[in-house]
């Protein structure tokens, strides 16, 4: 479900529509999260983060006035929705699978008694805390083990360790965005099996050339954790802990927590390495809106906490009313829970230490293949093409299939020229208002005879499709207006190992009026 957000403006253009509209951001919200997250009652509400251009540029004369506007996406926007499912679908029972295993039986067991006791104390809080729940708090995604691409079941702190990102890349600015524009796909797309959670290596993320929540989430963690190794200043000396939750609006997802060497919440950062942005655990906005259990290379620790807000949470991970260990600290560590009310939390079997055989399946060392350029290249003037034809043939419609559509190759020319200046901006971090307003200098003055609507858009390449439907949702191509013409221009630049960074900028123009 792919929604788009216009804002709507009248227009004196001759030959245009009375009502125009200008494209403020989209977002798109997987049906699986209605169908898993929205319950029995089939509904879904919260705040989603829109989705923007990194630049937008626009310029309009109405009733004799002019008006510019340049945006940037350093600011995000929010949309409050309620989605319903109507009729509400029941969720099908998971089947359970039985599969080999990496992991002792012993472990094996322990681990499916320690998540019953942790799931029926998070069944009966209501009675524990002595108050009403969100009902998520219930249904916390608690997990402790992932299936590596053979189907095994791997104990998933065996995929956290150190390492080193590619060349170059020194920063922890760097480093999201690689990772970010590595291209998602959920595992069933993938592997076709709906049924195992998959979690490939960083290694085999690389080579497959796309993977999810948990293979973004894992490549960042150990990227940030090598930084801090280096003695990295911005990647902190702080906690570092792969985050199990929900979030608007992929549903169940993986977040990297970052914290400052305080336990205080204004030092806790999360990451979306899958877009590469951050929010801070004070950010009342922040799209993760429940956490199950967290994990280092070491512990898993599941949330027993009544509140469901990350800003409201406490993170000190040595607090056993808060959080429950899945190992054992040390052979004499205390194992109460919550003597209270052993009927109900009783915390099961006795707890264990870890084990000293724990070894990482993690390769020591990523191996990336050098920068591919001539497929960069050709993927760039495929795009190009592609574009074109695609909105040619979304103008042949019943209300505009006489309209002639054309572009403007000298407007596009001069802004792909642009682009590769955006990249080495955007890669270096240095992408910041100083340099947009420049940037914003560069386009009025190549739209001083044309009135301009103009979007930048990057994104990671996986396909050309995902491409072009994007940009069909922003309603550029529909317009009437006898004398428009669109700007198309791409430049794709090649990282390494097959990742590529898309730049797109993709608009319409119009001749000036003349008073």
């Amino acid at each position: 479900l792919r929604l788009s957000l216009f804002s709507e403006y009248v227009s004196n253009q001759k030959g245009n529509s009375p009502l125009c509209h200008k494209f403020l951001g989209d977002v798109e919200i997987p049906f699986t999260t209605l169908y898993c997250s929205g319950g029995m009652d089939g509904y879904l509400e919260g705040s989603f983060r829109l989705s923007a251009p990194v630049i937008h540029t626009y310029t309009l004369t109405s009733n004799d006035r002019a008006t510019r506007d340049f945006t940037s996406s350093t600011c995000a926007s929010y949309i409050h929705i309620a989605i319903f499912l109507r009729p509400p679908l029941s969720i099908p029972p998971k089947l359970p699978c039985v599969v080999s295993s990496l992991e002792d039986e012993r472990l094996l067991r322990y681990g499916a008694n320690w998540i019953r006791q942790v799931r029926l104390y998070l069944e009966n809080i209501n009675e524990i805390v002595k108050r009403p729940v969100d009902d998520r708090i219930q249904k916390r995604t608690i997990r402790l083990f992932g299936n590596n691409i053979n189907g095994d079941a791997v104990l998933i702190c065996r995929y956290l360790c150190s390492q080193k990102p590619p060349a170059g890349m020194t920063s922890l600015s760097q480093v999201a965005r690689f990772v970010s524009l590595i291209p998602f796909i959920e595992d069933w797309k993938s592997f076709g099996c709906a049924s195992l959670d998959i979690w490939c290596t960083s290694q085999e993320l690389l080579d497959v050339g796309a993977g999810d929540w948990e293979e973004h989430g894992v490549l960042l963690h150990n990227f940030i954790l090598w930084l801090q190794s280096q003695g990295s200043t911005e990647a902190g000396a702080g906690s570092l802990y792969l985050v199990v939750g929900s979030g608007l609006p992929e549903g169940n997802t993986v977040y990297v927590m970052q914290q400052s060497c305080t336990s205080e919440n204004k030092g806790t950062v999360f990451w979306n390495a899958c877009s590469g942005d951050s929010f801070s655990a004070t950010d009342k906005q922040c799209p993760l809106i429940d956490i199950g259990c967290i994990l280092n290379s070491q512990n898993i620790y599941a949330n027993l906490q009544g509140v469901t807000s990350p800003h409201l949470l406490s993170y000190d991970t040595q607090d056993s009313a808060s959080w429950r260990p899945f190992f054992l600290q040390s052979s004499g560590e205390s194992t109460e829970w919550c003597a209270a009310c052993a009927c109900i939390c009783n915390p099961g079997p006795p707890q264990i230490l870890r084990p000293t055989t724990f070894i990482s399946v993690q390769e020591a060392q990523l191996q990336y293949e050098v920068p591919n350029i001539f497929r960069a290249e050709e993927i760039q003037a495929e795009l190009t093409v592609e574009i074109k034809k695609s909105v040619r043939r979304w103008r042949m419609t019943k209300a505009d299939q006489y309209a002639h559509t054309s572009f403007n190759v000298d407007i596009s020319r001069r802004l792909q020229n642009l682009l590769p200046t955006l990249e080495a901006l955007q890669e270096s971090g240095n992408l910041g208002e100083t340099t947009l307003q420049s940037h914003e200098g560069d386009i009025l003055g190549i739209s001083s005879m044309w009135e301009i609507d103009a979007m930048a858009f990057n994104m990671p390449y996986a396909k050309h499709a995902t491409i072009v439907e994007r940009l069909r949702t922003i309603n550029l191509h529909h317009v009437l207006h006898r004398n428009v013409q669109f700007i198309n221009a791409v430049y794709v630049h090649p990282i390494v190992h097959n990742v590529f960074s898309v730049w797109i900028y993709y608009g319409r123009v119009y001749p000036k009026r003349i008073a």
